[in-house]
């Protein structure tokens, strides 16, 4: 998810699947770190807007997404690069009509969020299986997905806002390409998502965490901060420990 404001120097900050590092993407370029032990692995830096990254997500040491920052001719927010980040080499350029505001990333799925569009890619052939058209306006690039592995049902679910005036939660299935449910989560419009890595459990704003398979509410927390931005957490912890949530 981007980072609402635009006037700190980080944009975005992602962990890869598997937890094991990290990419940040800053008004300047971007830095990909090693999480044990905590090392800065790659870095493609600069003095002016050239290289800004409003979204740098990272696939393993040797490809990283990238999503310009739009301060410079450059560096378009409509624009997305896989590429080799060891030898600077672009591998591939998708260009869209607006601003790309989230990118999300299974090991077979790569879904792209646009304010009102959500395009579903398979990733090793890098064609579009599925169009989202229409969606409730989205420039937060509030979403989540499932990125565990395995043959469970709820791997592969994607959660986006169903609505810019309630809170509801919108669950598809980006490997069969087809609707889950509409959750009614809130009253006002959601803040941000969390989904478990196995896609059982789907956390929403700072209010409830609810069931995503079939939408029960197993907790309710109340007296916390109203304005909140979950930027990035391990998805291994939700998973193996289901009774915390992390705001």
């Amino acid at each position: 998810m981007r980072v609402a404001s635009s006037t700190h120097n980080i944009l975005s900050l992602q962990f890869n699947l598997d937890n094991t590092g990290i990419a940040i993407g800053t008004r300047h370029g971007y830095r990909m770190f090693q999480c044990d032990p905590f090392t800065l692995v790659n870095e493609h830096v600069s003095d002016t807007c050239e290289h800004g990254a409003s979204l740098a997500v990272m696939l393993n040491r040797t490809l990283l997404i990238h999503v310009g920052s739009g301060e410079h001719v450059r560096s378009s927010q409509r624009c997305l690069r896989i590429f080799n980040p060891e030898h600077n080499k672009e591998i591939i350029r998708l260009n869209f009509t607006t601003a790309i505001v989230a990118v999300k990333l299974t090991r077979t799925r790569l879904v792209v969020v646009l304010e009102t569009h959500i395009y579903v890619y398979n990733i090793h052939r890098m064609e579009v299986l599925h169009e989202i058209a229409g969606t409730p306006k989205n420039p937060l690039g509030i979403c989540a997905l499932a990125a565990g592995e395995g043959d469970g049902s709820t791997a592969g679910f994607f959660a986006f806002p169903g609505s810019v005036s309630a809170g509801e939660v919108n669950l598809y299935d980006v490997n069969s390409l087809k609707p889950v449910t509409l959750i009614q989560a809130h009253q006002s419009p959601l803040r941000c998502l969390a989904l478990s890595n196995d896609g059982s459990k789907v956390a929403t704003a700072s209010i409830k965490a609810r069931q995503s398979k079939k939408g029960q509410c197993q907790c309710c927390l109340k007296r916390v901060r109203d304005t909140m931005l979950c930027l990035c957490c391990p998805k291994r912890h939700l998973a193996a420990r289901p009774t915390w949530v992390l705001l």
